[in-house]
């Protein structure tokens, strides 16, 4: 067992009393022989305490101050508050102490360094991206398929794997939802007038403002396409921007398109269905993925069914009335 360094004292001797001697005391011989041992052997215990020969490492009320001075011939530390030298750090906790110790780990540390500056170094892909804000469909090999049934559409997002931002994959499981068919009303009449189109239909409409709706039907293909319910409402009159002359027409049919998100949260395998309150926009999908939940799939359906022009699975922007995919698969 290695040997223990003396315990400090807990009780530092007190102060050293300055005597002040008299003539009277010096005058008798006794008296003065007492008063001259008593400060003596004050002074005779304070010093030996000091330099450590009274059994008990001595404390320094006040520290030491060395005046810039190294502290030389300091042994090995005994104790968790022992001081210890340069070479007693070196060969413990230097590089040749340690190294040894790191192999062991083997691969559960890292043994290289980067050069941050080095372009050859530069990360491209980090996994603390993969939980991030996600607020586009992201890149999957999920595919859509539908089938309508009645009044509704049974729409299967197949199995696939979801890349993440560090293009690591992550399998999800096929998800198969029966959605209802989308609203749609007879267009009685269409006038437009400075880029401002008013519909009145056969019934009263039921949607709001903001709401996605399709123009189609046996009316002229100026007229058709994808807009964006504008106000006022009035009972079976709306109002909507499109851009052409003034002109009316009648005839056709007003459809609702209901747009539908699949997501993935971070670290699951099921996908999830959010319905979109109103078009599919940038700012719809900011609220669909959130928390580190990406959107793997959009579906879009509207009175006759899905929506194969803007339904689909993969990674592009939204885009209304277009003749290719709003989501691509990649």
């Amino acid at each position: 067992m290695p040997p223990q360094s003396p315990n400090p004292n807990p009780n530092p001797i007190p102060p050293i009393n300055v005597p002040n001697l008299t003539a009277d005391d010096l005058r008798d011989p006794d008296r003065a022989a007492s008063a001259i041992n008593s400060t003596l052997l004050d002074y005779g215990q304070s010093i030996n305490y000091i330099l450590g020969h009274a059994g008990v490492t001595p404390v320094l009320k006040a520290g030491a101050d060395f005046g810039g001075k190294p502290a030389t011939n300091v042994g090995s530390p005994l104790t968790p508050s022992d001081v210890v030298t340069q070479e007693f750090a070196a060969n413990n906790y230097g590089a040749p102490a340690l190294q040894p110790l790191f192999e062991a780990l083997g691969n559960k540390q890292l043994q290289t360094y980067r050069q941050l500056n080095n372009p050859a170094q530069q990360e491209r892909y980090s996994s603390f991206l993969n939980s991030a804000l996600s607020v586009v469909p992201s890149a999957n090999t999920g595919t859509i398929s539908a089938t309508n049934v009645g009044g509704s559409v049974d729409v299967t997002i197949n199995g696939g794997l979801h890349q993440r931002l560090d293009r690591s994959n992550v399998p999800f499981n096929s998800r198969t939802d029966s959605l209802p068919l989308a609203a749609s009303y007879s267009i009685t009449s269409l006038s437009r007038s400075g880029g401002v189109v008013t519909a009145t239909l056969g019934s009263a409409f039921t949607g709001a403002v903001g709401d996605q709706i399709g123009i189609t039907g046996a009316i002229a293909t100026e007229w058709q396409g994808v807009f964006i319910v504008g106000t006022p409402i009035l009972g079976n009159v709306i109002v909507y921007n499109q851009s052409g002359a003034n002109d009316s027409e009648s005839g056709g049919v007003l459809t609702m398109i209901d747009t539908y998100y699949y997501t993935i949260a971070h670290g699951q395998n099921t996908l999830g269905l959010v319905s979109a309150p109103a078009a599919d926009t940038w700012s719809q999908r900011s609220m669909a993925s959130y928390d580190g939940t990406a959107i793997i799939a959009v579906v879009v359906v509207d009175s006759s069914g899905i929506d194969p022009i803007n339904s689909g699975s993969g990674l592009t922007s939204p885009v209304s009335g277009a003749a290719v995919p709003v989501v691509r698969r990649l």
